[in-house]
């Protein structure tokens, strides 16, 4: 009951419309602090990336803090933090996205910058080449100093063997060092253009307003052809993918991954449900085995982000110095063997849906939460109002589909499995 007045109060909140350009518009109006979030997503990240410029929506990300021809370098920064607020971005596999939070006064002042900068970026060579070093010092932090970051990398790079979410989101060393000015124009030529982009506005607005301003400033932009792309459809192979890294680390870790579902097949639904009974904090099964009872792990954990195409059900555990990682995988392959022989408790599913519902109340509570799940469903499934389908699909979900689910995804010829162990590993027998 609770979920259902939620999602109605903030059903009856939302507008949305599309510009003539293409650029589609969504606006929450919630007026219980005086403050706004504004989030654009444009529609590229590492999937629409090719060979020899692989990193470059990052790249582009950091790019579009600088100069534009009406601001100065990190004068747009600058501006939002003048009048109170605070601006940032990320970069993913499917999409890029500004977000910026502010008090309400300033909203004019943001459109007119964002305007500004999806269609007059300046690439100043002194700006490539300094944004250039700071993703190569991010790249080297991250990706190779950081050994789950190593680790990650090269589970995606096995799991993957043909579609681009094989590909570090941040991009290779020898790309970032050869991606040149005219790389970057083409692709903000392409990409950054109202037909390719998202404006999602919540908080203490007035939707005509807002709409007003969007058309005011977005409606003259030029719409544009976003590239033609062929994503390869990543194929299910016939046996599991296995890898092993030796590296400077105290302790072995063991990542294994499941080829799953895309985010609008409803399969996704049980998925989630799986990742919590599996590792969804203490009270999970596999923390229970692992952590608990036999001590073999410091943690376990399980994730399904969901994406545009097929994703991936990954399950991490770092082992205690010198555990047996094989031993560890016994485990972790005998409780899914449970799941898939129909061992599920009514307690086990409710724990799981009751997690589910109480991160969406907590989404609920902040305009930047709301912008972000509402921008998220949108490019996902096509359709923000889809959501209330979603959460209908969580409440309805029986076991009998989670246990289907877990015997048609959890299985050898969608596994990958890449360990870590330190150059003495001395694994206990």
């Amino acid at each position: 009951m609770i979920i259902e007045e939620k999602l109605s109060e903030l059903f009856n909140s939302i507008s949305s419309g599309e510009l003539e350009n293409g650029l589609r518009y969504i606006i929450i109006e919630k007026h219980d602090i005086p403050l706004v979030s504004f989030y654009i997503f444009y529609k590229t990240g590492s999937r629409n990336e090719i060979p020899g410029i692989r990193g470059i929506s990052h790249f582009l990300e950091h790019l579009m803090f600088n100069e534009t021809e009406n601001l100065s370098p990190r004068e747009f920064d600058r501006v939002i933090e003048e009048n109170g607020g605070e601006s940032n971005a990320y970069t993913s596999q499917d999409w890029t996205v500004y977000y910026e939070e502010f008090p309400r006064e300033t909203i004019e002042k943001v459109i007119e910058m964002e305007t500004d900068r999806m269609q007059n970026l300046k690439f100043n060579e002194d700006s490539i080449e300094c944004e250039r070093n700071v993703i190569l010092e991010e790249r080297r932090y991250r990706s190779e100093n950081i050994p789950y970051g190593i680790q990650e990398e090269a589970l995606y790079a096995l799991s993957y063997l043909d579609h681009p979410y094989r590909f570090p989101v941040i991009g290779y060393t020898d790309d970032i060092l050869n991606i040149k000015s005219k790389d970057l124009k083409n692709y903000y030529k392409n990409y950054y253009n109202p037909n390719n982009a998202l404006i999602v506005v919540s908080g203490d607005v007035c939707k005509d307003e807002i709409e007003k301003m969007i058309r005011e400033r977005f409606g003259n932009l030029e719409k544009r052809d976003t590239p033609k792309i062929n994503i390869p459809k990543e194929k299910v192979y016939l046996r599991e993918k296995r890898g092993i890294i030796v590296h400077d680390v105290e302790v072995p870790s063991l990542m294994i991954s499941y080829l799953c579902s895309e985010a609008q097949n409803r399969d996704s639904i049980f998925l989630d449900i799986l990742q919590i009974i599996l590792a969804g904090g203490r009270s999970s099964r596999l923390y229970g085995r692992l952590v608990q009872d036999s001590l073999h792990a410091i943690s376990v954990s399980a994730d399904f982000p969901w994406r545009i195409d097929p994703s991936l059900f990954i399950i991490h555990c770092i082992l205690k110095e010198n555990e047996s990682i094989e031993l560890v995988e016994k485990i972790i392959d005998s409780e899914i063997e449970k799941l898939k022989k129909g061992e599920l408790k009514d307690e086990e599913l409710d724990k799981a849906k009751n997690i589910i519902f109480t991160e969406f109340i907590k989404g609920l509570q902040t305009n930047s939460g709301i912008a972000h799940m509402i921008g998220s469903y949108e490019l996902l499934l096509g359709e923000w109002r889809k959501l209330k389908d979603i959460l209908e699909g969580y409440e309805k979900v029986d076991k009998e589909r989670v246990i289907e689910t877990a015997r048609k995804y959890l299985n050898e010829e969608r596994k990958t499995v890449v360990a870590m162990v330190p150059f003495n590993y001395n694994e206990k027998r």
